[in-house]
């Protein structure tokens, strides 16, 4: 309960050089993976909506973004990119359809990870796709990264335990890295 997610939350990393390389070099891997040239992509959680610009770019798809903490006075998108963000939590009636829904850095902050994942299901497409991206906890129960271990975090997974979370939401895994 005391942990508030809203426009003064920030965790954006787009500062790093490094880091924007591999949002690019990830986000032309989805548009090609999942050939959304002309489709229609939905992230949740997309802060300031930096992976989603990436997306839209790569792909030259429609994008709409979902985050409680995202500031359009702090974030200027890009203009004549087809991004639109909406600074609430997810909505199915808002997200509509997608042929790639993506949840990057969520589901470790959540209470029922199993229910938000069942809850996004109708917004895939017939062929839509679900990528799930979330810190590996391995390195940290090793004692390599403790400051992996965040308040924010209230679970950690492995790579095993992503896959039985997806299994338990109804969920396929059809490639894990």
């Amino acid at each position: 309960a005391r942990v508030h997610y809203d426009g003064a939350y920030e965790n954006s990393l787009h500062f790093s050089e490094t880091f924007r390389r591999h949002a690019a070099a990830l986000a032309a891997g989805l548009a090609r993976r999942h050939r959304l040239a002309g489709g229609r992509a939905v992230e949740v959680g997309c802060g300031d909506g930096g992976f989603l610009v990436e997306l839209a770019a790569a792909a030259g798809c429609e994008c709409v973004g979902f985050d409680p903490a995202h500031d359009p006075g702090r974030a200027a998108l890009p203009a004549g990119i087809p991004v639109r963000i909406h600074s609430r939590p997810f909505s199915l009636e808002a997200a509509g359809r997608a042929d790639l829904l993506c949840c990057r850095h969520v589901l470790e902050h959540l209470e029922d990870p199993v229910a938000f994942l069942e809850a996004l299901g109708p917004c895939r497409g017939p062929d839509g796709a679900l990528y799930c991206e979330v810190p590996d906890s391995l390195p940290a129960l090793r004692g390599e990264a403790v400051w992996d271990l965040i308040y924010e975090h209230p679970l950690y997974f492995t790579a095993p335990a992503l896959l039985r979370l997806l299994e338990r939401a109804g969920i396929t895994a059809i490639r894990m890295e």
